[in-house]
């Protein structure tokens, strides 16, 4: 789980939840992209449009191993019983085990992006 802030100004910024059990080797569970004009998209799926400097709380959850997908829970962070929930399938069946979890952002342009209060939990 995250809190992000898109600035007035923001750039694209990916959020990837990955495995990597080789050298050369990857498989993406979990893709979240974060577009500059507030969309939030899971692969090629539109989910939401994020206002502007808001604090959002978003969770995911996945059951390693399962191959069932998982669930992403976005809320205003200030009104966390506002949960917009999604069941979403993974980027790759064969996602298994967590090796690596990315924050990164690809701007041409000056913007900004606020990311805090990042949770792992291993249940």
């Amino acid at each position: 789980s995250f809190d992000i802030r898109l600035a007035a100004v923001s750039p694209e910024f990916t959020v990837q939840i990955r495995q990597t059990p080789g050298a050369g080797t990857t498989t993406n569970g979990v893709t979240l992209e974060f577009k500059p004009d507030g969309t939030l998209s899971a692969g090629k799926k539109s989910l939401a449009a994020l206002a502007r400097n808001q604090w959002y709380a978003v969770r995911v959850v996945c059951a390693l191993g399962s191959g069932e997908g998982y669930t992403l829970e976005i809320a205003p962070a200030n009104d966390r019983k506002a949960v917009e929930s999604h069941v979403l399938p993974l980027a790759d069946p064969k996602f298994t085990a967590v090796h690596r979890i990315l924050f990164y952002g690809n701007a041409a342009a000056a913007g900004t992006i606020y990311v805090d209060t990042i949770a792992w939990e291993i249940a």
